[in-house]
């Protein structure tokens, strides 16, 4: 399957290199795709395609110079350790003396969203004034490039929003403007990665390549119940597993990255969940350590924010309750045994029987006294719940991590901890490592919730009634409608700020 920037830059090369409306480009690029490429991928590219041009039609012309499409890259290699290369990636522009070139660099997003980062401007400006053309393929290593240089006169990186066309210059100057910018905005931070001998497991594990050996990643091999190493590493999180089991066409447009409104990604119940898990991650991370007081409330209490999110009326009521009942079993009370407390603690291991990243990010992780504990709270109207590892699966894999000694060394001196903030007042519930049955039963859950994602290859939709909560719908051709059919729907119908 084909990533945005591959779909968006495949139809915009027919375009500007074979001629074709953006229409016929859309209709080549997807008969030559064929279903290698998702169908909600293609909607978004012919989306994009369209705020692409949009934006290119409205930037200031360049005085006296026709700027064209270039198909090449441009790299620098030199010497220092063994060949290093610097190159940049986007859509290309040149003068037909090519004494000026242009850089345009695509943002999945709105530009309003974002700010402009002064090193990718600088790094992409001193490229394109210093840069040779790549004459082999884009991933020949090392590449092959032209010998003679072009005396660039003038250089302009431009950031474009592929969801609303919106775009700004960032970079507008000659050859000695942009190198005083690589060496004052870019240089410093290149070189301090170029330099860092540090290993730091996180997102791009799946694609670094020295995974396998990489020393700061944990290997458990078997950790999913997977043996399968012939599709493409990937990483995998709980959320991805819950995605996948409610619709794995919407699984697959998040992983693809596509733009979505963040408020639709979670209804009233959900914000307010998410309101007081961060009031909660506030109040652990205060230094020196102490416990959450029942007093200790957001004010006024029918109206309140923290971070991005804001609760009104009832549910804000509720929220300062639920707050409030924390501080009966907050795990800080207890005082001198408590230590190491970590909030919103990050997990990386990496399953080599899958060649699958696991993430898994724990509310609170602290040590109480010898013990190692994993702490997960959530918001809740269910007062009671039977299969607690089945309903929230972060707990199952937590279990599973501390049975693999991942968290710690010895799964008897570790133990997770459910935390239920309900109308009815706090529950806790703790389930033991140690204990084999346990352990058992949760490896069924995150093998059940891993295993149907990791062989899914048709990524086939579910248009039911999760259609009108699914933050991704607008790209999905099969969505379920107001009138509840399934039809392709109109990209020029409501914003992706409005709910669908």
């Amino acid at each position: 399957m084909q990533h945005t920037d591959h779909a968006v830059d495949g139809v915009l090369d027919l375009v500007e290199f074979r001629g074709r409306s953006a229409g016929r480009a859309q209709q080549e690029y997807q008969a030559a795709e064929g279903r290698r490429c998702d169908s909600g991928l293609l909607r978004w590219a012919e989306h994009a395609v369209g705020q692409y041009l949009r934006a290119s039609a409205e930037l200031p012309a360049v005085p006296g110079a026709v700027m064209a499409p270039w198909s090449r890259e441009w790299a620098i290699q030199y010497e220092q350790g063994g060949l290093r290369e610097f190159r940049v990636q986007g859509r290309r522009y040149a003068s037909a003396d090519g004494r000026i070139r242009e850089l345009r660099i695509m943002h999945t997003g709105s530009l309003e969203d974002r700010g402009s980062d002064p090193a990718v401007a600088a790094v992409a400006a001193y490229v394109l004034a210093f840069g040779r053309p790549v004459l082999g393929g884009k991933w020949d290593v090392p590449l092959v490039v032209g010998k003679i240089p072009t005396e660039v006169d003038r250089i302009r990186v431009i950031d474009i929003g592929l969801l609303d066309g919106s775009w700004n210059v960032v970079f507008d100057g000659d050859r000695n403007q942009a190198s005083a910018a690589f060496r004052t905005e870019a240089f410093p931070s290149i070189k301090a990665i170029a330099d860092g001998r540090e290993f730091r497991p996180g997102n791009d594990c799946a694609r670094c390549y020295l995974r396998r050996d990489c020393p700061a990643l944990p290997r458990r091999a078997g950790l999913l119940g997977i043996q399968d190493t012939t599709r493409r590493a990937r990483s995998f999180s709980i959320t991805n597993g819950r995605q996948h089991d409610r619709c794995p066409r919407q699984s697959r447009l998040r992983e693809l990255w596509l733009p979505y409104p963040k408020e639709a990604e979670y209804d009233e119940a959900a914000r307010l969940g998410q309101a007081v898990h961060e009031w909660l991650e506030h109040a652990h991370r205060r230094s020196p350590d102490r416990a959450c007081g029942p007093r200790e409330t957001p004010s006024p209490p029918d109206d309140w924010s923290v971070g991005r999110w804001a609760v009104r009326g009832d549910s804000a009521l509720l929220g300062v309750q639920l707050i409030g009942d924390h501080a009966l079993i907050c795990p800080l009370r207890t005082g001198a045994t408590i230590t190491g407390v970590r909030p919103e603690h990050s997990t990386v291991v990496y399953d080599p029987d899958a060649d699958v990243v696991v993430h898994a990010k724990s509310d609170l992780v602290y040590t109480d006294g010898d013990v190692l504990v994993v702490r997960e709270t959530k918001t809740t109207s269910q007062e009671h719940e039977r299969d607690l590892l089945r309903r929230y699966p972060q707990i199952a894999l937590a279990v599973v991590l501390a049975a693999e000694r991942v968290l710690g060394d010895d799964p008897a001196l570790t133990r997770v901890e459910l935390e239920l903030l309900t109308p009815a007042g706090p529950f806790k519930s703790t389930f033991h490592p140690a204990d084999p049955g346990l352990v058992q039963a949760a490896r069924e859950v995150v093998h059940d919730l891993a295993a149907a994602w990791h062989a899914d290859t048709e990524w086939a939709p579910r248009p039911g009634w999760a259609c009108g909560r699914c933050e991704v719908s607008r790209w999905c051709p099969d969505r379920l409608n107001d009138t509840g059919d399934t039809t392709p729907g109109d990209l020029t119908g409501p914003d992706l700020g409005e709910a669908e």
